[in-house]
């Protein structure tokens, strides 16, 4: 489930009998109760009528005692849940509305700030996970380590972004700007990288494992000890030393830079 798909969990409604107006009805039964035996009691002249009913006094007020008792301690536990639901709720809305800043295609302070404080909170816990940041501007940005799997990056400018060690892998990049990028390490497997852009990007150590390359423009990036295994590739993706790939051609001879040739 996507952080921004989560939504706001519904708070769930207490039974009828845990309701404050079934309480207290139930409370005041007991007092009413309580009091009635009472003055049965003090009215009667029968011996045996009044022990019952002072009888019925003292054990309705140590059931009086007793409901208040249980009142305070599951009271109590009930409020500390609910006030850990609307935090909970309240973590949940301040990361849509950062997530949403992020979604910027134009970089702003508040971009930055966003990405500052989703950084200190969840940027590596998930809250990323299958988000749609379709084109957002995330150039320079520092994100190494994020976990952005099966997040939504289409046509997202990533340009000398810093993602090295990042997950990424299952996401959607298709037509993005990746150009410079640092993806050192990165966990890109079966991501979605057809027609993205990815000029001298550093893919050291990086897992491309079953990703689409389709389209794709690698001249200049570095692949050194990256895994290729089962990469989809077509004859409009663009090599690192610039030749197109076309069937039966030897991936390994074509994975060093033009320059370094």
């Amino acid at each position: 489930m996507s952080a921004e798909e989560e939504g706001a969990s519904k708070t769930r409604k207490p039974p009828w009998w845990r309701s404050s107006k079934v309480k207290w009805v139930v409370l005041a039964g007991l007092v009413a109760f309580a009091v009635l035996s009472g003055l049965i009691g003090h009215s009667t002249t029968d011996e045996d009528l009044k022990g019952m009913c002072f009888g019925f006094v003292t054990e309705l007020s140590g059931a009086v005692i007793t409901f208040i008792l249980l009142e305070l301690i599951v009271g109590g536990v009930e409020r500390q849940e609910e006030k850990k639901q609307q935090k909970i709720e309240k973590e949940r809305e301040r990361k849509r509305q950062l997530i949403a800043m992020l979604r910027s295609r134009e970089k702003t302070e508040q971009q930055k700030d966003a990405l500052d404080e989703l950084k200190r909170c969840w940027l590596y816990d998930g809250s990323l996970n299958e988000q749609n940041l379709e084109g957002a501007n995330l150039s320079e940005m520092r994100l190494a380590g994020a976990k952005l799997r099966s997040a939504i990056l289409i046509e997202a400018n990533l340009q000398c972004a810093h993602l090295g060690d990042s997950i990424l892998d299952g996401a959607y990049l298709t037509d993005a700007n990746l150009n410079n990028a640092d993806l050192d390490g990165a966990k890109l497997m079966r991501a979605r990288l057809d027609g993205a852009t990815l000029i001298k990007a550093n893919l050291r150590n990086a897992d491309l494992s079953h990703a689409h390359l389709e389209g794709a423009n690698l001249t200049g990036a570095d692949l050194t000890s990256a895994n290729w295994s089962e990469v989809v590739l077509d004859e409009d993706t663009i090599l690192p030393d610039g030749v197109r790939w076309t069937t039966g051609i030897k991936l390994e001879d074509h994975l060093c830079p033009a320059e370094k040739l």
